[in-house]
């Protein structure tokens, strides 16, 4: 089966144009004259959005040509372009990896330990891994959980978490949720298979 191929990234900001602000016709806006002083200010947004949209070419460009296994991790909604090409760059050889699981210790996502004598506490997550690659992970994980992610296994356990009530609870979905996506990434760079967002979960029966 073929992989589909990933979303094209859309290069323009439209909030950006200055039209938008200086628009004498439309009430909405400002003005002409409002706008005058905030030229610089307009043209300084403007020059970051070109810098930022010619950096996001040439990461497009390089994964195209030296990581074309990016395609391959950008098939789960929430993994973008950056996402999957630091997570390449990360894991590098995918066999240095016996087992997809343990790269939860290798981001740090593992429970710490206090022991002292018969007492041995679990507490929270060292965080002692690559800060960088975990960061990125979490934040895809909060875009799975978000009102915009789409139905999937990962979604799903997600969501038992936050069923479980309590103050920490999104916080450890997240985490819960990106510790998952680190395996399954893991996998999809190992093997290059077509992403099933629904493999581990039951199929839901048909209504009668």
């Amino acid at each position: 089966m073929e992989i589909p191929s990933p979303a094209p990234i859309r290069w323009t900001r439209p909030w950006t144009r200055r039209r938008d602000f200086a628009n004498p016709t439309n009430p909405g806006r400002w003005g002409e004259k409002a706008s005058l002083p905030l030229d610089p200010v307009f043209d300084q947004i403007q020059s970051a959005c070109d810098g930022i949209d010619s950096y996001d070419k040439q990461i497009e460009e390089l994964s195209g040509t030296s990581s074309p296994q990016t395609s391959w991790l950008r098939q789960v909604h929430g993994v973008g372009l950056l996402i999957a090409l630091a997570f390449v760059v990360t894991v590098s050889d995918p066999k240095r990896f016996a087992k997809s699981r343990t790269l939860g210790a290798y981001f740090g996502w593992i429970p710490r330990l206090n022991q002292s004598g018969m007492s041995s506490p679990m507490l929270g997550i060292t965080k002692a891994g690559d800060r960088f690659m975990g960061s990125l992970l979490v934040s895809a994980a909060t875009r799975i959980l978000g009102p915009k992610g789409v139905d999937s296994d990962l979604r799903r356990c997600g969501e038992r978490v936050l069923s479980t009530g309590g103050a920490r609870a999104r916080g450890r979905a997240r985490i819960v949720v990106a510790r998952k996506l680190s395996v399954r990434l893991h996998r999809l760079l190992r093997t290059g298979e077509v992403y099933e967002p629904l493999r581990n979960s039951p199929a839901e029966a048909p209504a009668a």
